[in-house]
């Protein structure tokens, strides 16, 4: 029970998740299951149901054993339910860590199938790549909660490794230079984004649907610090709310019960994470000096047309010269041609002195 709602069975398709907070009443509701499934005539796989015991380390045994038709329930700490990892001690690394690996393999298999950066738009590779990849890589990220600095910084990893690949740079390439020609923002913003849209969807459900009065509840708890500790969606909504100044939306939500459309809350949200990352972006590049000439030409966080049939690296004097003590062998050469051009015209449509390497593969 959650305050007075019951929601101890949760059921999505044919999948079953039993909620109890005592063994007995878990053997209860065990046993209504196997009653049911012997008067309809079908079975509920024993071997494919599992126990999880939420808690720390130290209290995870079960005293009795769990049974379904005779046969023990296997206890575990770590399984998925409906494509997502839930972990019994609350441990989310093993899920960021899958996570990365299926970013990783996702976008490098879309590249094996035939589209490739080098005879490809890149805009159009990484709309490809965001919505074929992403979502199967942060299925159900609108339910992660505590994402440590370390996991942020694994999935950042494999997000900026995916955005060089995608433009042909090489992996030493500063990343706010190429994420912010593909307009990419960072993997929270993607999540924190999945969170706010959650949110709408449940604001605009019927207000007799569970889900809409479980996210009631638990935003009245919150607000009257019911609970000394509260961990989960809502606190990580309020502190994404705060963070992209979308918090009055909350609050008006739990005073009047009213909320924007569908397409009014996505442009909020669209345009509230976009301006707040363009200044965080901008100020990370206004005090590095690697900076000096990419911020003169490349000032907000937007599609870079210029040279999208050719890959052009503004670089300065000083990375030029080293750049040219890399320069491949004559056999090299046979299978990669450079040409290395100070084009007087570039600079002057550029307004800015600077050197523009322009690299042909043949």
């Amino acid at each position: 029970m959650l305050f007075n709602l019951r929601v101890s069975s949760a059921v999505q398709a044919d999948d079953i998740a039993l909620i109890s907070t005592t063994s007995k009443g878990m053997k209860t509701l065990i046993d209504i299951c196997q009653t049911y499934s012997e008067n309809w005539g079908f079975r509920f796989s024993s071997a494919k149901s599992e126990v999880l015991k939420f808690c720390s380390s130290k209290c995870a045994t079960i005293s009795q054993p769990l049974k379904l038709y005779g046969a023990n329930i296997p206890v575990v700490t770590s399984t998925k339910h409906v494509g997502i990892i839930l972990n019994a001690e609350f441990k989310s690394m093993s899920r960021t860590l899958n996570a990365c690996r299926i970013l990783r393999a996702a976008a490098l298999s879309v590249m094996k199938s035939g589209i490739h950066p080098s005879f490809l738009n890149p805009l159009t590779y990484s709309k490809i790549v965001f919505q074929m990849c992403y979502p199967k890589a942060l299925f159900a990220c609108e339910l992660w909660y505590g994402l440590s600095n370390t996991e942020l910084t694994m999935l950042e990893r494999s997000h900026k490794y995916i955005c060089k690949i995608i433009q042909g740079l090489p992996a030493r390439t500063r990343s706010d230079k190429c994420t912010s020609l593909l307009v990419w923002l960072l993997v929270e913003c993607y999540i924190d984004k999945c969170k706010l849209q959650f949110f709408g969807r449940l604001c605009r459900m019927d207000n007799n649907l569970l889900p809409k009065r479980i996210l009631l509840l638990r935003l009245l708890e919150f607000r009257n610090k019911c609970a000394k500790k509260q961990d989960g969606f809502v606190p990580d909504l309020i502190r994404i709310a705060v963070k992209y100044d979308l918090i009055n939306f909350v609050e008006n939500f739990m005073k009047s019960g009213t909320f924007p459309s569908k397409a009014v809350w996505n442009r909020y949200i669209s345009a509230s994470i976009a301006s707040s990352e363009n200044d965080r972006w901008q100020q990370r590049i206004s005090v590095d000096s690697d900076f000096e000439i990419f911020r003169t030409i490349h000032k907000h966080i937007v599609p870079y047309r210029a040279g999208l049939l050719l890959k052009l690296i503004l670089i300065s004097e000083k990375e030029l010269n080293m750049l040219l003590t890399y320069v491949p062998s004559s056999e090299q050469k046979s299978r990669l041609s450079y040409v290395i051009n100070v084009d007087s015209f570039s600079i002057t449509l550029l307004n800015i002195s600077c050197v523009c390497v322009i690299v042909y593969q043949t």
